[in-house]
């Protein structure tokens, strides 16, 4: 399902070994949930494409973590927030965007 929203950044900063918060007030969000059986297991996972318009000069990393709406919280849950397992800074058109896909 597609939505309009905002989104929460959280990129891990090894020089300063903290968390650096972006956030991001306008975000289209794509989410899926796929589940398969497998050997007699049921094995479900989440899945969410988020792009971001014209933020191309944001710190990202494969790895970080995501949260899809507001928070204020310095450090990222990760029970809350998707990690993010792939990106592409799309700076072509006439919508630059960055693409962040997560899981």
């Amino acid at each position: 399902m597609l939505t309009n929203s905002s989104a929460v950044l959280y990129h891990y900063n090894e020089k300063s070994e903290n968390w650096v918060r972006t956030f991001f007030p306008c975000a289209f969000v794509f989410r899926s949930t796929d589940s398969s059986v497998s050997s007699g297991n049921l094995s479900q996972s989440n899945r969410a494409v988020i792009r971001i318009p014209d933020y191309a000069k944001t710190d990202i990393s494969i790895g970080d973590y995501l949260l899809i709406g507001k928070s204020n919280s310095t450090e990222p849950d990760s029970s809350l927030c998707f990690k993010v397992t792939a990106f592409s800074k799309n700076t072509f058109g006439s919508s630059p965007h960055l693409k962040i896909i997560c899981s």
